[in-house]
């Protein structure tokens, strides 16, 4: 699950990763560390970035995310159908014999749709 953060609920969030990565790249690049007392700004805006993140996936996870699942069968029986769709709703259908034991094996690939990223 995404934890974007909130003023209350800062650390482990989306919003704290954000900001200690901006605070070693500032590091880095200027070779000081940010001042103390713009610190709540400058949470403001990694809080805003982080929702603002977490709000279009939510709203794009139909359209953004795709899952394709493969499945075969270790006992040599058949897997009648597999298939995949958009998140949540993956299908995989067995079938009905007495004789077919549940032992399964195979892989699922979640792909991201992303536009505009180098």
């Amino acid at each position: 699950m995404f934890k974007a953060g909130s003023a209350g609920d800062f650390d482990g969030s989306m919003a704290a990763a954000i900001e200690t990565e901006f605070e070693a790249l500032w590091q880095n690049r200027y070779g000081v560390a940010l001042p103390a007392e713009t610190r709540d700004d400058r949470r403001l805006i990694f809080l805003a970035v982080a929702n603002g993140v977490v709000k279009h996936l939510r709203e794009c996870a139909d359209t953004g995310f795709s899952v394709a699942v493969t499945a075969t069968q270790k006992s040599g029986n058949r897997v009648t159908s597999s298939s995949g769709g958009a998140l949540p709703s993956i299908s995989v259908k067995q079938d009905a014999a007495s004789s077919n034991a549940v032992v399964s094996e195979g892989e699922a690939k979640v792909s991201v749709k992303v536009e505009g990223l180098d």
